[in-house]
């Protein structure tokens, strides 16, 4: 029975949310009603240890009493002030209820705001449940839409299909589709026979029982891609969040204006009222028992007098008066948040006649909204979180702002394409120009004799008569020359290797697949790998350097981009002449733009990343680093040039993807004496994503890779300069490398390669990945030295390699094959750039005085390259990483 015939509809799922809320709230409020006299005093607003109170019982106390003396008083006074005491008295008592009831208010709308969001919500559950044509409307996001840390999304089945759901709206009972290495949303269960794996909030989903690769008949077998699994939730997430909202709203930290507020008025409440107090009896006191002159009845000396001394430390009205600021800097706050159209209407007219006029209106436009919004906080329907936090409290005394998240807050939620690494032509091939076309006949007498001449050099024949005369009958079919000697030798070696110059010209203009690119091939010597001296192999050797048949030099280039001025979601090439490497750019674009921007196969390519995510998770020690999916990299194909529409005629047909274990030396290799290895960064996963296209127009295949350069350097043998193919020299695969290991420590690295198919590649394969077998992935002899020094630098990890007869056995290759000899395109690195409006935000903080501090949950070196983006100094404590 397939997962969706088990999900909920939309309505059900609404519903069960609704009577979830519904009880949490009923649930809250019996806790309410069930606390204790002591808890609910000690949440009073005249509780003395309450912070967020300007009235507590010390002032309130003091304020009671006071109007009580002086209304007691009122027989004691003199016949023309008779009166005015009980009018003082009967003031004071008023300004005591009004402030009990302006803080009683404010403690009841503290207390209720939460609540009130709450069954704010449920009213829209029920306005969405009267609608009979909600679940038809398409809301949901896109099923492959970039992941981000500031938007939770997950497959969820709903109405019978898979949709990307919020996770806010899960509900108990709905079945969601959890990815290989994704971190589950919820407390989760399996279903059918994952019935016994449980997983919490916060696990990472995991698959143990699929070895990668198996050994079949002496031959690796292609392992299958994990699939997403079904889990129940067996939890609504978002109900846990609505209990801390409403167990902890009324519970949150006092602001710093309120703790210098609480700070002054208990020292006048505790130590200068009483003081002041006590001071004033004891004076009158001894005054009065002396009889000092002019002191009147004991009313007026015992009572009254201390009364008036303390009336000015008294909280008369500033509680009210406390409060109606706060509203009113609350509104204005809103109003400077808010874009009013009489803004608009004032900018538009401000060098206008009429701008007076405008001006006028907009002011009380502004007052009007002012105190709109003022009443609407008193009635408990302000828009923000008035009351459980200050907004105004919180930017008016703020000196440091810390910020954790980063993706789609102070970044854009996708990486971007930062550098871009590629080889260009730096001198032309002087033999090119001496080549003349021939016929057909012309073409296979001069491969027959190519092939005979390679194969003198290949056999190392001695400098004899007899030995070359056998050899060439032998090979070549016909009789040796009466007279062969060097010269001639070198004559016919001359003319084999033209034969094939012209061979991979000819076949390149006859081959539509190859339109835009010509082979410039020379048989050197080191190829035929000339040992021996004395040999006309080497003697060809040399020949052929002397003629400057050497492989066209090439240069490596790098080119930065950066943010579109005009559109920041776009990137654009910071060198203004970068159209100079159009032929070098133009194979990265096309791609990129198959690879990484159709949605098809971003959705195979992101089954294989979560594949290879659980084997970096799982098989590789010590763990790598995920496979992401390089999101962001349409922008680069779109900045060379390309648009959408480029991708038309190419059609996906097979998809594969191979990967290489990572593993630490064995422990019976590690002398006692040796320290064992430490890692101080992970780097990926090596890897490669492998894309069979088929080209319409011309119906040629195609098969472009990208992934790790370690493991699409070990299958390319040759570059792409531009202009032409060169062979990969060491030193270039070694800048190459350095370059990507550089890049990855601090963001995200992808090397691209190209290469035409002949065969289309084994169906076997198709879908699944291949585990490289130990060395493999360093077949290519220089690609091997490359690596061992990098060992040898403490670069690369050790491999722990067991002799196996059976995976050097020919028959492995077979899967791979068709996956060596690719033509390196490039390098691109990417990051995540900070947005623009971050910046100026971050820098006006800082002429506000306000540190800004960015906590950061990667390592170290790609906080600071983030760090630095944003304008923070990194050597002072502004990015800290987690």
């Amino acid at each position: 029975m397939s997962p969706y015939e088990h999900g909920l509809s939309t309505t059900e799922a609404m519903i069960k949310l609704h009577d979830q809320l519904t009880a949490v709230l009923s649930h809250h409020r019996k806790q309410q009603w069930e606390r204790t006299w002591k808890e609910v005093w000690r949440d009073h607003f005249l509780h003395h240890s309450n912070r967020w109170s300007s009235l507590h019982w010390p002032g309130a106390l003091l304020m009671l009493l006071a109007a009580v003396t002086l209304i007691g008083c009122h027989d004691s006074q003199l016949p023309e002030s008779k009166g005015v005491e009980v009018v003082n008295g009967c003031a004071l008592i008023v300004f005591l209820l009004l402030n009990l009831t302006m803080i009683g208010l404010q403690q009841w709308l503290k207390s209720q705001e939460m609540p009130r969001r709450v069954r704010n919500t449920i009213q829209n559950l029920d306005a969405l449940l009267r609608n009979p044509e909600f679940e038809h409307q398409d809301m949901y996001p896109d099923l492959f839409t970039p992941p981000s840390q500031s938007i939770s999304l997950q497959w969820t089945y709903r109405d019978g299909r898979l949709v990307n759901l919020p996770v806010s709206l899960l509900v108990e009972g709905d079945i969601i589709m959890l990815r290989p290495g994704q971190e589950a949303p919820a407390s989760l269960r399996g279903i059918w026979e994952d019935q016994h794996v449980i997983l919490d909030k916060g696990d990472i989903f995991c698959i143990f029982s699929s070895p990668p690769s198996p050994l079949v008949n002496s031959r690796i077998n292609p392992d299958n891609l994990l699939q997403p699994h079904a889990f129940r939730v067996i939890k609504t997430p978002i109900i846990k969040n609505i209990l801390e909202c409403l167990e902890l709203g009324h519970q949150r930290p006092a602001t710093v204006l309120d703790n210098e507020r609480f700070t002054a008025q208990s020292l006048l409440e505790k130590v200068v009222a009483p003081l002041v107090l006590s001071l004033l009896l004891i004076i009158n006191y001894i005054q009065f028992i002396f009889g000092y002159p002019g002191i009147g009845p004991w009313q007026v000396t015992l009572l009254q007098l201390q009364v008036n001394g303390v009336l000015p430390v008294l909280p008369l009205t500033f509680p009210a008066l406390w409060l109606l600021i706060n509203a009113y800097g609350e509104a204005r706050v809103l109003i400077q948040l808010k874009t009013s159209a009489a803004h608009c209407m004032v900018t538009i007219f401000a060098e206008n006649a009429l701008f007076n006029r405008f001006h006028l209106l907009y002011q009380q436009e502004r007052w009007l909204e002012t105190w709109k919004i003022c009443f609407r906080i008193f009635c408990g329907q302000c828009p923000v979180l008035c009351h459980t936090g200050s907004l105004l409290h919180s930017l008016g005394s703020i000196t440091v702002l810390c910020c954790v998240d980063k993706q789609g807050i102070l970044s854009w939620p996708s990486y971007k394409p930062e550098k871009v690494l590629f080889f260009s032509k730096s001198t032309d091939c002087s033999n090119e120009g001496s080549l003349v076309t021939s016929g057909s006949s012309d073409l296979e007498n001069a491969e027959e004799q190519l092939i005979g001449l390679k194969t003198l050099a290949k056999l190392q024949i001695p400098c004899n008569r007899s030995g070359v005369q056998s050899a060439y009958k032998k090979f070549m079919g016909t009789p040796a020359p009466c007279v062969l000697n060097k010269d001639s030798f070198m004559m016919w070696f001359k003319e084999g290797r033209r034969a094939e110059i012209l061979k991979n010209k000819l076949y390149v203009s006859n081959n539509k697949h190859y339109s835009s690119v010509h082979a410039c091939t020379c048989m050197c010597a080191h190829d035929w790998n000339p040992t021996q001296q004395g040999t006309w192999a080497s003697a060809a050797a040399s020949l052929l350097v002397s003629e400057g048949c050497s492989f066209c030099d090439v240069s490596l280039e790098v080119l930065s981009l950066s943010q579109d001025r005009e559109n920041l979601a776009h990137v654009q090439f910071d060198d203004p002449n970068w159209h100079r490497h159009d032929a070098s750019l133009k194979p990265l674009g096309i791609s990129t733009l198959l690879g990484l921007c159709d949605q098809k196969v971003v959705a195979r390519g992101w089954q294989l990343a979560d594949h290879l995510s659980n084997i970096a998770l799982l098989g590789s020690r010590p763990s790598c680093l995920p496979v992401q999916v390089p999101w962001g990299m349409c922008e680069l194909a779109r900045a060379i040039g390309f648009t959408y529409s480029a991708k038309t005629p190419f059609q996906l047909q097979m998809y594969t993807a191979a990967y290489t274990l990572t593993t630490v030396a064995c422990p019976q290799e590690v002398s006692p004496w040796q320290l064992k290895p430490v890692i101080k960064r992970k780097l990926p996963l090596s890897h490669m994503i492998n894309l069979q296209v088929h080209d319409r127009n011309s119906g040629a295949l195609e098969l472009f890779s990208y992934g790790s350069a370690d493991t699409i350097l070990s299958a390319c043998t040759d570059l792409w300069d531009g202009s032409d193919i060169k062979p990969f020299s060491l030193s270039d695969r070694k800048k190459v490398l350095d370059f990507y290991q550089r890049a990855s420590l601090a963001g995200q690295c992808l090397a691209l390669s190209f290469k035409p198919l002949f065969h289309p590649l084994d169906p076997e394969v198709n879908g699944k990945c291949i585990q490289l077998p130990s060395g493999m992935e360093h077949s290519h002899t220089g690609y091997q030295e490359q690596h061992d020094t990098a060992d040898a630098e403490g670069n690369q990890n050790q491999a722990c390699v067991f002799p196996n007869d059976a995976l050097r056995s020919p028959e492995n290759e077979d899967h791979l094959q068709s996956l060596h000899n690719q033509i390196f395109l490039g390098l691109v690195s990417c990051q995540h750039q900070a947005r623009l409006d971050m910046v100026r935000f971050i820098s006006g903080l800082d002429h506000a005085c306000i540190r800004f501090v960015y906590f950061s949950l990667e390592d170290e070196l790609k906080s600071k390259v983030f760090a630095e983006k944003m304008g923070l100094e990194t050597g002072w404590n502004c990015h800290i990483s987690l």
